[in-house]
């Protein structure tokens, strides 16, 4: 059997308009929360790899997440309706994927700041660490330290209820495991019988 591994990034814009206030955005307080929010969320600063049979892995090595900071010569009205576009997609960062995959950081954020004053955060995480659910409690766990906020639900990153029993002991039957027919005998068809 043939699997193919899709390489990409989840991508994600979250859109700010200034509220007049000088200091409606603090990116500082970004990075120091982020930099909090990855101790529990810590498999987002991490790389992928492969182990001896070729099944990715997180690698536990703490290399750290890619936050981008910059600045657009253009105003978010600019942007039209949002809709999908090669110009909305320059506000998320990217990566290389031609290189190796345990050189491409986990989670990317960009933060764009509009002549408006507005702010774009730019998000992409990598689709086979986090599916959506968790992609928007990560994002919701990191919004609620910003504003200060306790974590409604802790992370719980503890994979060991889902290891396999030692030795196996399936309760039901599973027909993908079945064996499959002989093809060395006759095949019945409707003119042999």
């Amino acid at each position: 059997m043939l699997f193919i591994q899709e390489n990409h990034h989840v991508p994600l814009v979250y859109f700010y308009k200034s509220n007049v206030s000088s200091n409606f955005f603090d990116t500082q307080l970004l990075k120091d929360v982020l930099s909090n929010i990855l101790v529990p969320f810590y498999s987002l600063a991490e790389r992928l790899g492969s182990d001896k049979n070729g099944r990715l892995e997180i690698i536990c090595n703490a290399e750290g997440v890619l936050l981008v900071e910059a600045e657009a010569t253009t105003a978010m009205d600019d942007l039209g309706d949002f809709a999908p576009s090669l110009q909305l997609r320059q506000l998320v960062p990217t990566t290389d994927y031609f290189g190796d995959i345990s050189t491409y950081p986990l989670l990317m954020l960009q933060v764009t700041t509009f002549k408006c004053g507005g702010i774009c955060i730019g998000v992409g995480i990598y689709d086979t660490v986090l599916d959506d659910t968790s992609i928007f409690y990560f994002i919701n766990s990191w919004c609620e330290i910003v504003l200060r906020l306790p974590l409604k639900v802790l992370s719980f990153t503890n994979r060991t209820l889902l290891r396999a029993r030692v030795p196996p002991t399936p309760k039901f039957h599973h027909i993908k495991y079945d064996l499959s027919p002989s093809l060395n005998g006759s095949i019945s068809t409707p003119e042999s019988q």
